[in-house]
Formats: C-alpha cells, structure tokens, sequence
C-alpha cells in the first residue's frame, strides 16, 4: 500500500515499485481513513507512507496497527527531523528521506520486507549527529506549556483567552513563541510534537 495525499508521488511510487515487484498488487490511497479500513480489512504486504498525510501523521497509523494487533513492514518518507527518534524508539519502522533516490526507496523495500530496519544516510546522519538535539518542552515558560495543552486539546484562541484570563492577542504571541522555541512551522508539526512528546 502506498500512503500519499499526492496522487502524482504516489503514482510515481507505484511506477518504480512495480517495475522491480512487478508481482506484488499495490494499492494507492490518498486519505488516512480509507487507508486504516484497506488495513484492517486485508492488511498489505508493505506500507509505504508520507510522514505527513493530510492533517494526521504516521504516528496515528502506526498506533492504529499497534491498537489492533495488525503487524505490516512499513516505510516513511520524510524531510521532517521532528520526532524520528521518539518514532523509531517506538515503532519498528525504516525511514526513507524525501530527497532520496528511486534506487534508495528500492533498496528500503528489499530491507524491509526481509523483517529488517532501514534508515537512509541522511536521515541516519541527522539522528546521529552530536550537536543534534530536538526542540524540548523545557524550553517553554510555565504560561507556554499550559497555551500548548490547551491548544493540543483541540481549544480555539478564544476559548484559550477564556479559560487562562489572558486576552486572544497574549494567545497568539505565546503560540508564535512556542512555534518559534520548537523550531515549527505548522498547526501539524505542532500536534505531531503533542503525540511524540506525550503531551497528548
């Protein structure tokens, strides 16, 4: 299964996946929840999945097949560096970097299916580099990580006003701090640093 809201990437995918597996029916989805009842329902050989899919994450995916006791090699492609290593502690995954080659992709799929991890050396290079440290919750004020909660549980900037007493504008310039301390860059990169930090 190819997990993709880009019908051009997923095609694509597909295209070079088939012309070495040529054997193996792949089945292309665009949305995550036809995605998690294909799964459920006849559970793929592989997955090969887009970090990002839509307004979800593989994170979600992958919980899903863990909740479900459903056990499928499953490949993520990615430029984000944001949670990879919360992810690959938890998950038996291989990580492919978006900027990889057909060939790399290729060599993933041959690793994977043979029950084994595979990281590509731009992402390896990244997880494992000294200077290399994810954003932490620490860096937050004590007022930031209440915002935070408070907008990882789904509350708007009104209702975040209402209920710590601040004014919408004090919302929103904590929000810009706290996208600007973890290095994010979107409503998504924040709910996903939310699910791998646990704070949701």
């Amino acid at each position: 299964m190819i997990l993709s809201q880009h019908r051009l990437v997923s095609e694509a995918i597909g295209s070079a996946v088939s012309s070495i597996h040529s054997k193996r029916l792949l089945h292309q989805c665009t949305n995550m929840e036809l995605a998690l009842i294909g799964i459920k329902q006849k559970p793929p050989e592989l997955i090969i999945t887009d970090y990002f899919i839509g307004q979800s994450t593989a994170h979600i995916l992958l919980k899903y097949m863990e909740r479900h006791m459903i056990k499928v090699p499953t490949i993520i492609y990615t430029d984000s560096q944001i949670g990879l290593k919360a992810l690959i502690s938890r998950h038996h995954v291989s990580l492919v970097h978006k900027n990889s080659s057909i060939k790399e992709l290729l060599r993933a799929i041959d690793v994977t299916l043979n029950n084994r991890t595979y990281i590509d050396s731009t992402i390896a290079y990244e997880l494992l580099k000294p200077n290399s440290s994810e954003p932490s919750i620490d860096l937050l004020s004590e007022r930031e990580v209440e915002v935070l909660n408070c907008y990882l549980n789904g509350l708007k900037p009104i209702e975040i006003s209402e209920k710590l007493h601040i004014s919408t504008k004090t919302v929103r310039a904590h929000k810009a701090n706290i996208m600007e301390k973890l290095q994010l860059n979107s409503d998504i990169e924040l709910a996903h640093f939310g699910i791998t930090h646990h704070i949701i």
